[in-house]
């Protein structure tokens, strides 16, 4: 319900997304053997998080090194080794019960894996919370205020982070990129 400032040029908007990602996906395979990408569905773009999600699939269909998540479900996860990683924006649930969300609905891998991650949006404050068999982890955003955010006071930083992962030992190190690093 809150009236947030966005470009209106819907068409704009997914080009531009559509291009970004696809430089962000040729930069990693570049470096990786597998590129896995997951658009995380939030409350402010549902249908836009959707659309990127099939314009690349669609792009990527015939390249066995680029994997794009298209399910519809708004929890994810993906098991490497020993490590279960699950993403979910957290509009709708509380980031205290992911972590029986997990058990429920990823019990085979939550069985087979010892360091367990959920990587969360919709705060935009860097929050960790480790519950018994899990960490519930929030981030800041890299989108600029508008004005509605502004106006109530929000003041969170922006940046993102490259978390590295070992399939035996889970977290062994982290990168933070600040939006100020562009200019």
């Amino acid at each position: 319900g809150n009236s947030l400032d966005v470009d209106t040029r819907w068409k704009k908007i997914m080009m531009i997304g559509v291009k970004l990602m696809r430089v962000c996906i040729d930069k990693a395979k570049q470096k990786h053997e597998l590129v896995i990408v997951r658009n995380v569905i939030g409350n402010h773009d549902e249908q836009s998080s959707i659309m990127l999600s099939i314009a690349l699939s669609m792009f990527y269909e015939n390249d066995p090194r680029v994997k794009i998540e298209t399910s519809p479900s708004p929890f994810w996860c993906y098991q490497f080794g020993k490590v279960l990683i699950a993403t979910n924006h957290v509009d709708n649930v509380k980031p205290k019960d992911l972590v029986m969300l997990m058990a429920n609905d990823f019990n085979k891998e939550w069985g087979s894996t010892t360091h367990r991650y959920w990587y969360i949006g919709h705060i935009h404050q860097l929050k960790q919370h480790e519950f018994p068999g899990c960490v519930v982890e929030s981030f800041r955003t890299l989108a600029a205020k508008d004005a509605w955010h502004n106006s109530m006071g929000y003041r969170s930083g922006r940046d993102m982070y490259c978390i590295v992962h070992h399939k035996e030992y889970g977290e062994i190190c982290r990168h933070r990129f600040d939006i100020n690093m562009l200019s």
